[in-house]
């Protein structure tokens, strides 16, 4: 099961920036127009850019290089919209598309237009810190270039919120996108002007979206809809580990449904809740495994094992090796 992706422009974006700064690509093969890459593995392979770039920025410089090209049928459409909110409306309606990560929103105050969406799960307890950080600069440069192309001149930010951990050189994202940002919030938040709502863009054509349409939403048919609704649970699944509790009961009680109905919900998706618990206790450990200071005693009490032997026999499960010999072969690694 896919629960995240992106599209292949994606990676041809990437591939580019490695030939361009003489790295090895991640990317080792072609892929098909539509073909979705799995998100974790569009982690790793950001993962292995920035091992090889050293620099902090990696997203920013990815997102300055964007073309229509690496986003597809959706930029066309976004492209030809009229006005500004409406472009923010197609954008999000389609981003699945290309780059299927959080669900994004819109909302309207008295000064503010804002595009936000969620923190992931799996970032709550530290997964994937650093490939995340480069996706989430990642998008909001890629959203940034995108109007400045299709406005005709740089439209800066009111303010951002990101919840990327602070870095060292904040000034890095304050010199580029211009504007006060603040890091480690609870969601990632834009902040445009609300005058900005009716700007207009350089080239509406009403036509090609009516044209274009159709296709993009058959695209959009064809991804799986679950997405959203196991990434909560998921998230609760998270909280539930990390208050001593991860009982499907607590997990139901946070959506306000029953247990047997949770249960039915996640088996429409082929899913169980002691499935979905015990991926997440597997990558979990395997990242506490890689700390030293951690013992395995104080693992098996993270992950919310009464005792250490129930640790043993779950990770021999998944790795067909106790914790002390992964830790071992992977410390000689």
């Amino acid at each position: 099961m896919r629960i995240k992706s992106v599209g292949r422009g994606m990676v041809h974006l990437l591939h580019e920036f490695c030939l361009e700064h003489q790295f090895i690509s991640p990317v080792k093969r072609n892929y098909a127009i539509d073909e979705l890459i799995s998100f974790e593995k569009w982690l790793k392979m950001l993962g292995a850019v920035q091992d090889q770039y050293q620099k902090p920025g990696l997203g920013i410089e990815l997102g300055k290089r964007i073309q229509q090209s690496h986003i597809g049928i959706s930029s066309y459409i976004a492209q030809s919209c009229e006005t500004f909110i409406q472009f923010l409306e197609y954008a999000n309606r389609y981003n699945r598309i290309w780059y299927n990560f959080m669900l994004r929103e819109i909302e309207v105050t008295d000064q503010y237009l804002i595009v936000h969406w969620d923190k992931p799960a799996y970032l709550n307890v530290g997964l994937y810190s650093t490939e995340t950080a480069i996706s989430e600069e990642l998008q909001i440069s890629i959203l940034f270039k995108r109007v400045e192309q299709m406005i005709g001149h740089q439209v800066f930010f009111e303010k951002l919120e990101l919840t990327m951990k602070k870095p060292a050189n904040t000034r890095l994202y304050e010199d580029y996108f211009k504007c006060p940002i603040s890091f480690e919030s609870d969601k990632t938040s834009l902040y445009f002007s609300k005058s900005m709502m009716n700007v207009k863009l350089s080239k509406p054509d009403p036509l090609l979206i009516e044209i274009l349409t159709p296709q993009a939403n058959k695209l959009l048919n064809d991804i799986p809809t679950q997405y959203q609704f196991i990434e909560r649970v998921n998230q609760l699944i998270v909280l539930s580990i990390s208050k001593n509790n991860p009982q499907i009961e607590f997990v139901a009680d946070q959506l306000n449904m029953n247990v047997r109905t949770l249960q039915i919900e996640l088996k429409k998706y082929d899913l169980t809740f002691k499935v979905l618990l015990s991926k997440i206790r597997h990558k979990l450990a395997l990242k506490y495994l890689s700390d030293a200071d951690l013992s395995l005693m104080d693992i098996a009490f993270l992950l919310s094992y009464k005792e250490q032997a129930s640790f043993n026999r779950a990770f021999r499960s998944w790795c067909d090796l106790s914790p002390s010999e992964w830790r071992k072969l992977n410390d000689n690694n």
